[in-house]
């Protein structure tokens, strides 16, 4: 099949794929969802994908969602940072009372709230003359992973990138590199001069 240029506009099913492509990235269910049959669905998605137009209105079509998403939740790498900041130094100690009771939820403040993974709440019971009465609540909260906020961060701020390090002689000059020496064209005596300084060093 031939690639097609810009004088053969997508047909309404290919463009239809190029947008149901970008929600999740599934080409197979993207050619159904665009209509395509889904015997050949497969095969029909993996042709697209070499098309010259379709990778471009792809693109087209993700950068405009990745657009839409940024404006909506308002995006940044800045907001990134903050939420990776807020879990990975986060403080256990700030959920709590200095009685050691656990603060109310609506009494945390937005940082410490979105370091929550979730919160369990479990009532406790007794019976008492056979009549079932509270006898405490028990409170567990779960914060989200600290190292992988930690990971996270480093990764947004290249910390993980390769450190280039350059080497040099003395002086900052480059380092002298001594020349081969071929030792077939050494005579005897000097060979042996040498290996006896070699056992001398040792």
């Amino acid at each position: 099949m031939s690639k097609q240029t810009e004088n053969k506009p997508l047909t309404d099913k290919q463009k239809r794929f190029c947008d149901e492509y970008v929600l999740d990235f599934n080409a197979t269910q993207a050619a159904i969802r665009a209509g395509y049959s889904e015997k050949s669905a497969r095969e029909i998605a993996c042709r697209l994908l070499t098309n010259v137009d379709v990778q471009k209105r792809i693109e087209e079509r993700k950068a405009a969602l990745d657009a839409q998403l940024e404006n909506k939740y308002l995006i940044s790498k800045a907001r990134l940072l903050d939420q990776y900041a807020y879990s990975g130094f986060s403080d256990l100690r700030g959920f709590f009372n200095a009685d050691g009771t656990m603060k109310p939820i609506t009494e945390l403040s937005d940082e410490q709230a979105a370091c929550l993974a979730s919160i369990e709440v479990h009532e406790q019971f007794t019976y008492v003359d056979g009549q079932k009465a509270p006898n405490g609540v028990i409170k567990k909260i779960k914060v989200w992973d600290k190292l992988r906020a930690l990971e996270g961060i480093r990764k947004i701020m290249g910390y993980d990138a390769p450190v280039k390090q350059e080497v040099t002689g003395a002086d900052g000059k480059p380092i002298a590199v001594s020349p081969a020496i071929d030792y077939s064209k050494l005579s005897d005596e000097v060979l042996l001069q040498i290996i006896n300084a070699r056992k001398s060093d040792g």
